[in-house]
C-alpha cells in the first residue's frame, strides 16, 4: 500500500525513467554512473508557503555522471539536466540546482542536484485495520 509521498517518489521516478535516466528512488549497493536519484529535499514537508489544506513537498534530483571532469562529462551532465528539466510532470516547479561531486561507492563521479516542489493536499490519515 503506497501514500501520496511515495506516489510522488514514483511519480518523479518514472518521468526520470521516460527521458531514460536511469533513476533510482534508493542508491543500489553497485551503481555505475550516468545514473540519477530521486529522494527527499529539504524541508522535505512544509506547510510553509502552502495553501490550506495543503503542504508543500520538495524532492532532489541527483544526477551522476563519470569520474572527473572533462568536456565528455560536463557536456553529459549538461545533457542529463536538461531531460530532467523537460520530464518534470508539470505541477513541479524548481527551487534550485547545484553542481560538484557526487561520492557513490567510495568514489567521486561529476553530478549535479535539481531541487524541486509541488504542492498537495494534506491526505486524510489512512485507517489502522
Amino acid at each position: 500500500m503506497s501514500n501520496a509521498l511515495e506516489d510522488l517518489r514514483a511519480e518523479l521516478q518514472d518521468a526520470m525513467n521516460t527521458a531514460q535516466l536511469d533513476a533510482h528512488l534508493v542508491t543500489p549497493e553497485i551503481v555505475s554512473p550516468p545514473a540519477t536519484f530521486v529522494g527527499p529535499g529539504d524541508p522535505y514537508v512544509s506547510l510553509e508557503g502552502a495553501n490550506i489544506g495543503c503542504v508543500i513537498v520538495r524532492h532532489e534530483i541527483v544526477l551522476a555522471v563519470g569520474v572527473g571532469v572533462n568536456e565528455v562529462n560536463a557536456a553529459e551532465l549538461d545533457r542529463r539536466f536538461l531531460a530532467a528539466l523537460a520530464a518534470l510532470p508539470g505541477h513541479y516547479a524548481v527551487e534550485g540546482s547545484f553542481t560538484g561531486q557526487v561520492p557513490l561507492n567510495g568514489q567521486q563521479y561529476l553530478g549535479g542536484v535539481l531541487s524541486t516542489l509541488t504542492e498537495i493536499q494534506i491526505p486524510e490519515p489512512e485507517e489502522n485495520p
